[in-house]
Parts: structure tokens; sequence; C-alpha cells
């Protein structure tokens, strides 16, 4: 059996619990994310899920996929299969300093695979938009629960 992996990462200035939140909050996909559109289903482990994906060429995707790691503010994956193929997305959590590192990818199995590599390959950049969308949404999470609330007469008492 062929294999062929995507990986992507980012450095984001915000706790894994932040951007957990955001990652697992599929109801607020259309919201935010410009790779996964829609998003039906639960995030708990063992559960389905209906995924409706763009892809880097612009087709519409819809994808039915189990949740296979559930583990908050670590990690989460998911698996679904296509013509033979199955696709393992994964999503890891790793703290750093005040931030977290993100881990995103895809690693595709089945006999062709290695021979559609190329095809998996020109979904990265699609994969970066991903991960540049919830970098974004996150540390402005951050920022915004930093801001006291104010109003006319000035900032509010601590």
């Amino acid at each position: 059996m062929s294999e062929t992996e995507i990986r992507t990462q980012i450095d984001i200035a915000a706790p894994p619990a932040v951007i957990w939140a955001v990652l697992t909050n599929f109801r607020g996909y259309p919201g935010w994310n410009p790779m996964v559109t829609a998003a039906e289903g639960s995030t708990a482990e063992g559960k389905v899920a209906t995924l409706h994906y763009r892809s880097s060429i612009g087709l519409p995707l819809r994808f039915r996929v189990r949740i296979t790691r559930f583990e908050a503010d670590c990690e989460l994956r998911w698996t679904g299969r296509r013509l033979g193929i199955s696709g393992e997305h994964y999503f890891q959590l790793i703290a750093d300093g005040s931030g977290t590192r993100l881990v995103h990818g895809e690693v595709f199995r089945g006999p062709l695979a290695g021979t559609l590599g190329f095809v998996f390959q020109g979904q990265v950049p699609v994969f970066e938009a991903f991960n540049r969308a919830l970098k974004e949404v996150a540390e402005h999470r951050v920022r915004t629960a930093a801001v006291a609330p104010t109003d006319d007469r000035g900032p509010a008492p601590r």
C-alpha cells in the first residue's frame, strides 16, 4: 500500500485551549474557514461528521468522516475514504511558551495514494490558508479577551 502525506505548521500566539475552542466548533466553520465551508456532526471520538470542502481548484467536495482521536487541547483526527483512498486528517496543538504550534496535515493511503501524490500536494496552499485563518481567529480572541470593557466615562474599574 502506498502513502502520501501533507504536513504544514504555523505558530499561533494563543494558548492551545483557545485554538481548540475554534477548531472543534464545527458550527463556526463557515464564518472563518476557507477549507471546510460547512461541517455537521460531532467532534466526539467515534462519531461521524459530514464536511464540505473547497479543493485547491475550487471544486466543492463532501466527505463523511469518522472522528478517530479527540484529545482536548492536544489532538483532533478524522478519517474519510473516497475512490479507494483513505485520508487521515490531523491537527496537533503543541504548547510553545505562551503560544501554540499547530501541526496540520493529512496522510493518504491506498493503492493510488503514491501515484496521486502530486494531486494531494496541490492541496498544501489550502491547508496553509486554513492555518492562517485559524491563527487570525485565535489571536483575535486572545487580543479582545485581554481588553477591559469601557464606556464613555473611561476604562472599566479593575
